[in-house]
């Protein structure tokens, strides 16, 4: 599966690699060393890759959820690590290429095999959850006291199994993955023209036979929570297994592979329960396939940090302000946000102050977050369709600024007026600091004619 989010953290990075063989894996952990030593307590990510990848596929969103974390305080009270292994027959796990195959692919074990494949691999996460700490801290002197778990596809599935047989899981998000593998592999045997879906006797064919039914009954979210249960018994078992659980679920709107449509009855009971039952947030990217794409790391990595934030920052909040309208807090190290502008960024030039400031609230975590978006800036160069309108985020919390401006930044673009023949976009290049204040970010938002 090609990444189709920003890599380059890769080969740019110093943070600390430790591999260690737990219990017949071998488990690469992410960030010990870097653990401040003010920290006692440390909360473990847990990454899982796609099928057909690697543990190197999700090593770019290690290194951007850590150095998230390292810019958000100097001395953060709680610190975190990552681990990532290979998922059962895939890399160095590897004993059959064809168990890891389709039906299209000549594979008629597929469903039997992916669905023993993705349970071992959280069967593997609550085994390492025991084993970690003991490699990592063997001295004891910090404490493992919160396990994170985050999946693209394969990797999403299982942490669907974890988030709701693992108890000491707190909290998932899963990218591109089901609740519901009867309802996925069904959806799978009508696209790939299996017989035993046309004869419509596939639960209970070779194809999905009773055996693995019964497996997934026990075990898949759907199959414990939802089929064959009464209401009652519904609301019970989602109290009992998500209850307290912080999840954020990130699906394409155009994914054929793993349609949203197979997840939606299951999400659907859960949201009827209320947010008080699950912390749930679910996001679906109209026009995204079978992708993890860029915003849906930045997502994740606002995930992390407000969970690392949650016990600390009780009364933490993140703002976007606008000088017209409300004055930047007093820790900001400029009075004037203007008077930064034009020091700092002298290609660009401010146009009047406009009467009126549009803005809208969202959410992060538990957060209210206001946004104001600013007065249009341009170019001193006259161009029409180089038109940029700019953003200021104020963050008063210890948490990921920046991929929280980046965040908020795309959805300030729904709030602006859409116009027949332009286009409104993120000009990442310029996200950065206000000055040398670390809690102020800037995000400058490009207006350009389409096909220009």
């Amino acid at each position: 599966m090609t990444a189709l989010f920003d890599t380059t953290c890769v080969s740019a990075s110093t943070i600390s690699k430790q591999k260690h063989y737990i219990a017949g894996i071998e488990v690469t952990i992410y960030g010990a060393s870097e653990v401040a030593q003010s920290a006692t307590s440390v909360v473990c990510l847990f990454l899982l890759h796609p099928r057909l990848e690697t543990l190197t596929y999700v090593e770019p969103i290690a290194l951007r959820c850590l150095q998230a974390h390292h810019e958000s305080s100097a001395q953060p009270e709680r610190g975190l690590i990552v681990a990532s292994f290979d998922q059962r027959n895939h890399g160095t796990r590897l004993v059959s290429t064809k168990a890891n195959e389709a039906w299209r692919s000549g594979n008629e074990l597929h469903a039997i095999d992916m669905f023993g494949i993705y349970q071992g691999t959280s069967h593997d996460v609550s085994l390492l959850i025991d084993h970690v700490p003991s490699y990592v801290f063997p001295d004891g002197d910090k404490t493992v006291d919160g396990w994170l778990c985050a999946g693209v596809s394969l990797g999403g599935h299982a942490t669907w199994l974890s988030l709701v047989n693992e108890p000491r899981v707190k909290g998932g998000v899963v990218i591109i993955g089901c609740p519901d593998f009867q309802s996925v592999m069904t959806h799978r045997a009508w696209k790939s023209k299996l017989k035993s879906y046309q004869e419509d006797r596939f639960i209970g064919s070779p194809d999905y036979p009773k055996t693995l039914d019964s497996t997934v009954r026990r075990t898949d979210p759907a199959g414990i929570i939802m089929r064959d249960r009464s209401q009652v018994e519904s609301s019970r078992l989602i109290k009992e297994r998500l209850g307290g659980k912080k999840i954020l679920l990130l699906s394409g709107g155009a994914d054929k592979l793993v349609p949203y449509d197979c997840s939606k009855p299951f999400l659907d009971l859960l949201k009827a329960e209320g947010q008080s039952l699950a912390d749930l947030k679910d996001i679906v990217y109209d026009g995204v396939g079978h992708d993890c794409t860029e915003q849906m790391i930045v997502e994740l990595v606002i995930f992390v940090a407000d969970f690392l934030s949650a016990n600390t920052e009780s009364k933490s909040k993140i703002e976007f302000f606008c000088e017209n309208c409300i004055a930047p807090p007093a820790r900001c190290t400029r009075n004037s946000i203007r008077n930064n502008l034009m020091s700092n960024t002298t290609k660009f030039s401010l146009l009047e102050p406009e009467d009126e400031v549009d803005g809208f609230i969202t959410r992060r975590g538990r957060r209210e977050v206001k946004v104001e978006l600013l007065n249009t800036v341009r170019r001193e160069t006259p161009c029409s369709e180089d038109t940029l309108r700019i953003g200021m985020a104020i963050a008063t919390l210890n948490s990921n600024s920046r991929a929280t401006a980046l965040a908020i930044g795309y959805e300030a673009l729904d709030e602006v007026p859409y116009e027949s023949g332009y286009r409104w976009s993120i000009f990442e290049p310029f996200l950065r600091r206000h000055t040398s204040c670390p809690y102020c970010f800037m995000v400058f938002v490009k207006h350009e004619l389409i096909g220009a």
